[in-house]
């Protein structure tokens, strides 16, 4: 990826045959890095542009900034650079936090977490914890059982300790989970849900790829700890039917409780497993739903299934699953799949979703 002066963007697969990704998309742009699976260009007046694609941009912005000198990415995140000794960093390219340098001269190299002064100084920089990034943008699902136990962890973290950890469900904080592993015992459907791990340092906070945990929910337990039915709709059988829509939104018990709702605000997948059979409706098969965000300026988008017993082991692609709706919401599109089988997966597997961006 490079970008030029005049806003032309260009990309290249081997370094050797560039295309035009977006011709003045704007003026003066100062560079490009890719890191933690994103492409991030800087340019005049504080603009970022950030891409998981390469084709398609999200524009953020830096206050208070004219003229930007460069921009440079490590596995700790990035740094972006200006004139009169203003430097900002970020671990995620989302968001970006500003460092006093204590100086007036101008930012004029940065190589990785180093960042070099007009008047010869080099500095590295202090950057928030590095956490793993997933790789081919994978969101990971394990099954568990009903009454079982489950511990979650992230491996990887680098970066300077200490660390303050944070662990959150569904993107809000669990009280008292501050260790770096997450025991979950006694595991019920309420338990199901997108785990998130975030580090934080003296220099910022990371937050770790979602690890989607889903457990066997029959159509009952549903309607009585998941849907959006109020306690005392539960009494009417009219609001309890499989074919009810008891939100008068056109969609009925059945299908919320089999392809699961919209995505959580913090931007999460959301698993569902199903097991048990819908009394004269059908429902035999065991069957895993997920609604997975598409990455920001996908244009086509394709998916591997497969399934292991530890995500250490051998995977195994599956062919029954089927796309089921995509939609929008917000500012992103979200997929969602229905994964099937017939006689059932052990508790404990494991699957894994590859997303495959084609042209």
């Amino acid at each position: 990826m490079a970008a030029g002066h005049d806003g032309t963007i260009l990309y290249s697969d081997d370094g050797a045959d560039w295309r035009i990704a977006t011709q003045r998309l704007d003026d003066a742009l100062a560079g490009a890095a890719y890191g933690r699976g994103r492409f991030v260009i800087a340019g005049k007046g504080g603009l970022v542009l950030v891409s998981e694609t390469g084709e398609r941009w999200v524009r953020r912005s830096l206050d208070g900034i004219h003229a930007v000198t460069g921009v440079t990415a490590s596995p700790a995140g990035f740094l972006i650079g200006s004139r009169q000794g203003r430097l900002f960093r970020s671990g995620d390219a989302e968001a970006w936090e500003e460092i006093d340098l204590g100086t007036g001269f101008d930012v004029t190299a940065l190589d990785g977490v180093y960042a070099g002064l007009a008047d010869g100084t080099m500095l590295e920089i202090f950057m928030p914890p590095a956490i793993p990034v997933t790789p081919d943008g994978s969101l990971l699902v394990h099954l568990g059982e009903q009454g079982g136990d489950l511990r979650l962890e992230v491996p990887g973290i680098s970066g300077a300790g200490p660390f303050v950890y944070q662990w959150q469900k569904d993107g809000i904080d669990l009280p008292g989970e501050t260790g770096p592993a997450l025991d979950l015992t006694d595991l019920q459907p309420r338990d199901a849900g997108s785990y998130r791990l975030r580090v934080a340092n003296a220099a910022g906070a990371s937050l770790g790829p979602p690890i989607a945990v889903a457990l066997p929910m029959d159509y009952a337990t549903w309607l009585m700890e998941r849907s959006p039915l109020a306690v005392d709709d539960l009494e009417d059988p009219g609001k309890i039917s499989p074919l009810a829509e008891p939100l008068g939104d056109g969609i009925t018990n059945l299908q919320r409780y089999g392809f699961g709702p919209g995505p959580d605000p913090g931007g999460l997948a959301r698993p569902r497993v199903g097991r048990e059979t819908v009394p004269g409706y059908g429902f035999t098969e065991q069957w895993l739903t997920l609604t997975i965000p598409q990455p920001s300026g996908a244009a086509d988008l394709g998916f591997l299934v497969e399934t292991a017993d530890s995500p250490e082991g051998e995977w195994t692609l599956l062919e029954e699953w089927e796309t089921v709706a995509v939609e929008a919401w917000g500012e992103r599109l979200w997929t969602t799949i229905r994964i099937q089988h017939g006689d059932g997966w052990p508790a404990g597997q494991f699957f894994r979703v590859r997303l495959l961006l084609t042209d």
